[in-house]
């Protein structure tokens, strides 16, 4: 039985040039979306398909779509969304979608599926010769096909690769590819059909492993656990570990990295990830990975890690966890707009070091209703872009930002956890409780003061964040937590205020006192920096600017050794002004500290010793 609002045009066979020539203002934009070609359509390439086939005119409706799925109306209800049913399909997974293709095939007795990315371009270039007004139209669409970068020889009948992470979805400008793991369910995303065998095309061949993948050594490490590194205090510091490629186009590289995470392997190699765009509103994005390999202490050339093209996926988290398996999370967010913070949660995960990883799969879905900025109420966003905290009983901690609206003020920090070892996540926070406390000294509330806010546990079971913005009486705010990290309540810290560019990180070193790594300015518009008052060897304090550490042995109360944390040894009073930081402990206690773009490992033996005079 066909479907009821489904007209069905014949194509002929023919040949189009397939995809754009990027130029390097293009890669530069940072407009949302970017107005011109992305990496990923070039190079512009010659297809021909050699076939005719019929496509739909039309996307698929709702009202056809609930004949094969009738719970499908529900999923769009419980968005607080009206139910149409002559509107296009949407929140359709690519195997929904799949799924469709084939009940419409044994239901129609004839071949159904997804177009090929090939098709599909090649119908949108002839849309108004086939009366086709409406591609591509203002609904993103499944195609058949795995995303990866184009080959650069002419292709005949292309079907993609054989494999891949993410699927592609087309719309917007008639060669802009975009495309997400198969499970995603968003607004806006549906998919129209094609009736016509598949090519038997060979696929694409998918490139080998890059430098971080290859030839990781399986062996595990024999940690000895000391106060020192070698002998007394250890310093080094400032080296850059992601340097840009010679050729930028193959990861993509953009000529900046940002919003790093940092984990450790029981093979002893660190892995660092960060993700690069032209600006942090950019539509074009990719997550990197490097290695540090135990044996040669250099950081091996970074690699694409994680991709969805045209996708938010902002940063990625790495996650040290039981029996030495390594998770990474990664955010995906909406289509075009870098600003779309609807998260979902993916995660995959490593049992190799690093050499391997799972499928991404979704792990936690962005909210269907989204809180309100007005209100602070309802679900808040997860945005996975903080050290993980996990607990004595196992349970994981995951700071994100509250939400993106104008007001900062009013933004903070929330917790989630997951007490199954990141299968599922939960708000732990209370965010939107009390919303009259929020921030206020003294005062109570659901959530942390300031965003960007790391977290720790201290010995008698209360917690303690520290916020970027929200500032109290011109410094930095702690927010302190008597439950768990249910509710919060708040007063000033010592530390100065945190600025656009800047997040701290604050973790317990194994030998017991509580290590906060921070920054000074650069200032707020048209104020002066503040800077943190450092006492040297000699017994001089005087103010200094840049990435500052600072330790405390009373839980908190007290912050006896501050020094800061040079790009360069030689120079103890040069530190950086701005960066987004990532820190751990290694299980010899040796400690590793990310920055935007720089690497730094010391030991506690070299934060007790003063500042050099």
């Amino acid at each position: 039985m066909s479907p009821m609002f489904m007209r069905l045009v014949g194509v002929k066979p023919g040949v189009f040039a397939m995809g754009e020539t990027v130029y390097p203002e293009h890669l530069r934009s940072g407009e949302v979306p970017c107005p011109g070609p992305h990496w990923d359509e070039a190079p512009a390439h010659g297809v021909r398909i050699t076939y005719p086939f019929l496509i739909a005119a039309e996307l698929v409706r709702n009202e056809d779509f609930v004949r094969f799925k009738p719970a499908h109306r529900q999923i769009v209800l419980d968005r607080g969304l009206e139910w149409r049913s002559q509107d296009p399909v949407e929140f359709v997974t690519w195997h929904d979608a799949a799924a469709y293709c084939a009940w419409l095939s044994a239901d129609a007795g004839a071949r159904y599926r997804l177009p090929t990315e090939a098709e599909w371009e090649y119908v949108a270039r002839r849309a108004a010769k086939l009366k086709l007004g409406s591609l591509p139209g203002e609904t993103w669409e499944w195609c058949g096909d795995w995303w990866a970068p184009y080959p650069a020889d002419p292709q005949t009948d292309p079907v993609g690769p054989a494999a891949g992470e993410v699927r592609i979805i087309r719309g917007g400008r008639l060669a802009n590819r975009s495309g997400s793991v198969p499970e995603d369910r968003r607004p806006g995303l549906g998919f129209r059909v094609v009736q016509a065998p598949l090519p038997a095309t060979r696929p694409w061949p998918l490139p080998g492993p890059a430098a971080p993948f290859l030839h990781v050594n399986r062996t595990t490490k024999s940690w000895t656990p000391a106060d020192n590194v070698g002998e007394g205090a250890f310093f080094s510091g400032g080296e850059f570990y992601i340097e840009p490629p010679e050729r930028p186009l193959q990861l993509p590289y953009f000529g900046r990295h940002h919003v790093p995470s940092l984990t450790w392997c029981d093979n002893g190699d660190l892995l660092a990830t960060a993700f690069t765009a032209p600006s942090d509103r950019s539509d074009q994005m990719a997550i990197l990975l490097t290695r540090r390999r135990a044996a040669s202490g250099r950081w091996d050339p970074a690699a694409r890690f994680f991709i969805a093209p045209d996708r938010n996926v902002t940063s990625a988290v790495l996650h040290h966890a039981v029996d030495g398996e390594i998770h990474h999370y990664n955010g995906l967010g909406g289509f075009g707009d870098a600003r779309t913070t609807a998260f979902t949660l993916l995660k995959r995960t490593s049992r190799d070091h690093g050499a391997s990883w799972s499928a991404p799969r979704t792990v936690h879905e962005y909210p269907a209703l989204p809180a309100s900025p007005e209100t602070r109420s309802g679900e808040p966003r997860l945005w996975p872009h903080m050290d993980i905290v996990e607990l004595d009983d196992g349970t994981l901690i995951l700071p994100s930002d509250s939400g993106s609206g104008q007001d900062q003020g009013s933004v903070g920090s929330v917790l989630f956890e997951s007490r199954d070892d990141g299968e599922s996540w939960s708000e732990r926070t209370r965010f939107g409780w009390n919303a009259d406390g929020y921030a206020i000294p003294g005062q109570q509330a659901g959530w942390i003061a300031g965003i960007h806010a790391p977290v720790v546990v201290l010995a008698d079971g209360r917690w303690l964040a520290l916020g970027r913005g929200n500032n109290i009486d011109g410094h930095a705010p702690w927010s302190e937590s008597s439950d768990q990290g249910r509710t919060w309540t708040y007063r000033r810290s010592p530390f100065p205020p945190l600025h656009s560019g800047q997040r701290p990180v604050m973790l317990r070193l194994h030998q017991g006192p509580i290590l906060l790594v921070s920054l000074t300015g650069p200032p707020a518009r048209g104020a002066d920096p503040v800077p943190i008052s450092i006492t040297d060897a000699a017994g001089r304090t005087r103010p200094r600017l840049g990435t500052f550490a600072a330790l405390s042995y009373d839980e908190g109360l007290t912050w006896p050794h501050v020094k800061l944390v040079p790009w360069n040894p030689a120079q103890p009073d040069e530190a950086d002004l701005r960066g987004y930081l990532s820190c751990l402990q290694t299980p010899d206690h040796a400690i590793h500290l990310l920055s935007s773009r720089r690497y730094y490992h010391f030991n506690l033996a070299w934060l007790e010793v003063p500042h050099p005079a």
